[in-house]
C-alpha cells in the first residue's frame, strides 16, 4: 500500500524507467543484435544486484523458520503405501 501521493508518483516513475530499459533493450536487439543487447543488460543487472545486495544489509534480519518437527513413528502419514503393480497377493 502506498502512503503518500509522492510515493505513489515516484513508483510510477520507476516503472516508467524500467519499462524504457525494456524498449531500450527491444530497439537495441534490432538494431545492435544479441552480443550488445545482452552485454548492457547484463551491466543493468550486475548494479541492479549490487545495490539489492547492499539494501539487504540495511535490513532487519528475519529468523529462520523452524524445520518441520519429525514425524512420530507411528503417524498414519508415514505408513508405507500398497504399490499398484506390486505382486503380493497374487495368486
Amino acid at each position: 500500500m502506498v502512503d503518500s501521493p509522492d510515493t505513489a508518483m515516484e513508483l510510477e516513475h520507476l516503472k516508467a524507467v524500467f519499462s524504457e530499459i525494456g524498449s531500450l533493450a527491444q530497439r537495441s536487439l534490432a538494431e545492435r543484435g544479441e552480443v550488445v543487447t545482452l552485454a548492457w543488460l547484463r551491466r543493468i543487472a550486475y548494479r541492479v544486484e549490487h545495490l539489492e545486495t547492499a539494501w539487504r544489509k540495511t535490513l532487519p534480519s528475519t529468523p529462520k523458520a523452524m524445520p518441520e518437527q519429525r514425524r512420530r513413528r507411528d503417524d498414519p502419514a508415514d505408513a508405507p503405501r500398497p504399490c499398484s503393480n506390486s505382486r503380493m497377493g497374487m495368486a
